[in-house]
Parts: C-alpha cells; sequence; structure tokens
C-alpha cells in the first residue's frame, strides 16, 4: 500500500508502508488437509538438483496454496485475494520440470514449473468443489 505525504522539499512524496505483516499460514476449515504454509518456506532443492515448486504463489490477480504434493502431481487451492475466506477453485497439474539454460548470458537452474494457460485442459485442470478437486487428484495421481 502507498501512502501519499506532503514534504517541504517536493509537494508530495511515496511511501512505501512495510510494516504490515502476510500470515505464514492459512487455514481453511472446510479443507481436509488442515494447516497449509506459505511464504515460509522458500524454494529449496531436491534430490536430484531441481529447484521445486514454492508452495504459495501469486498469479493473474489470485493467491494460490499448495494443498497436496506427490512426486509428479500438485494440488492449490485458488483464493480470492481481496477475501481470504473465498475460495475460487482448485487446480490440479501435473508438474513439469525445465532443464538447466543459459540465456543472455545468464544460467538458470533446472526448475518444476507452473503449468501454462495452454496446459489446462490436457495435464492441468481446474474444478470448483472439492469432491470433484479429489477425484481428479486421485485419478490424476493413480
Amino acid at each position: 500500500m502507498l501512502l501519499i505525504m506532503p514534504t517541504k522539499l517536493n509537494k508530495f512524496r511515496r511511501v512505501r508502508r512495510t510494516s504490515q505483516k502476510k500470515p505464514n499460514s492459512v487455514y481453511n476449515p472446510e479443507l481436509p488437509f488442515g494447516l497449509v504454509q506459505s511464504n515460509s518456506d522458500k524454494s529449496g532443492l531436491s534430490l536430484n538438483g531441481v529447484v521445486k515448486l514454492r508452495t504459495s504463489y501469486k498469479r493473474h490477480g489470485y493467491l494460490y496454496l499448495q494443498l497436496k504434493r506427490s512426486k509428479n502431481v500438485a494440488l492449490f487451492q485458488q483464493i480470492d485475494p481481496s477475501n481470504a475466506n473465498i475460495t475460487v477453485g482448485y487446480e490440479v497439474f501435473l508438474v513439469k520440470s525445465v532443464k538447466e539454460r543459459q540465456w543472455k548470458g545468464k544460467t538458470y537452474p533446472a526448475h518444476e514449473k507452473f503449468p501454462a494457460n495452454s496446459d489446462f485442459g490436457v495435464t492441468a485442470w481446474v474444478c470448483y468443489s472439492l469432491d470433484r478437486t479429489l477425484s481428479r487428484w486421485s485419478s490424476t495421481n493413480s
């Protein structure tokens, strides 16, 4: 949040408010998965040197929290950022890995990636009910 405050030298100066703390975890009582970590754990390395997916991220104006994860399938909850109590939907997708690459002289490590928009309906699915989400999870995971 930006505050605009008057100063002596110039008429207005933008000040970024940093005193607001984000919660380390979000609890959603309707889910059987219970407490979900967010923002507290950064991307880690797996045994084969591939950087793993983050457990929370912002995309297209929504907050996504990881609820479940297997070796190659992930389940994320899509939350409306204006009201954290509103679950918009759930995303189940196959986790894809990207090899290490170099671009413009910079080396990017091998990492797991979130699905692209074109992946939905092929390797990623959006579900709006928890029952449908869990059935999609079990069918994708087998």
